[in-house]
C-alpha cells in the first residue's frame, strides 16, 4: 500500500476523536503489545482496540475499492488490519505486538 493511498483512505473515513487518539498512540509507541495500546489509549482492553482498528482498516479498504485485505490469516480469515500493519508478531507470552508500516505512520501524521 502506498503512502498516497493510505492518505486517501484515512481522509475518506470518519476519524472520530477516539479513533484519532488510538492512531496517535500507535504512532507514538511502535511495536507495542495491543494491551499497551489499549491502556494508553483509554484504559480499555485488547478487544476494543482490535475491533476499533480493524473496523478503521476495513473502512480504508472500502474507500480504496479493495474487496480483499492485503493479507489473510492462516485459517483464511481476512486480516483487514494488514492495510496499515507491517509486523504483527507475538511476544514470549503470546501477546500480539503491532507495528505500523512506515508509510502508514507518514499517512497518519499527514492526515491528523
Amino acid at each position: 500500500m502506498k503512502f498516497i493511498d493510505l492518505v486517501h483512505g484515512l481522509s475518506g473515513i470518519n476519524l472520530t476523536k477516539d479513533r484519532k487518539q488510538l492512531l496517535q498512540v500507535m504512532v507514538a509507541f511502535p511495536g507495542e503489545k495491543v494491551e499497551t495500546y489499549a491502556h494508553k489509549w483509554k484504559d480499555t482492553d485488547y478487544g476494543t482496540v482490535n475491533s476499533t482498528f480493524g473496523k478503521m482498516c476495513h473502512e480504508i479498504c472500502d474507500v480504496l475499492g479493495m474487496d480483499e485485505p492485503p493479507r489473510r490469516f492462516e485459517d483464511d480469515v481476512p486480516f483487514w488490519s494488514s492495510v496499515m500493519l507491517g509486523a504483527c508478531d507475538r511476544d514470549a507470552d503470546g501477546k500480539w505486538l503491532w507495528t505500523l508500516r512506515p508509510e502508514a505512520v507518514q499517512a497518519i501524521k499527514a492526515v491528523l
